[in-house]
């Protein structure tokens, strides 16, 4: 059974907050590194299969299905155009 991944691009806003954006549409936004190292670790925590991917720019681009549904704890804004 192969686990299941979601893409993530993370940012840093003008405000020198985190901004991650779910391939899903959903873009979490003003996360401090507390709040990012949290949900790292809780998605980890709580994966059979945990994985984390990065680009070569060391930009976290993927992880397991668990980052999503821990994620969901955060609000979010829907991309342009999705509602």
């Amino acid at each position: 059974m192969s686990a299941e991944y979601t893409e993530l691009d993370m940012s840093l806003n003008s405000s020198g907050d985190f901004e991650a954006e779910f391939d899903s549409g959903r873009i979490y936004q003003g996360l401090d590194s507390t709040s990012l190292a949290r949900l790292l670790i809780q998605a980890l925590d709580n994966s059979a299969d945990p994985m984390l991917v990065w680009d070569s720019e060391d930009r976290l681009i993927a992880v397991n299905k668990a980052m999503v549904e821990i994620s969901d704890q955060l609000s979010f804004t829907p991309k342009a155009g999705q509602t």
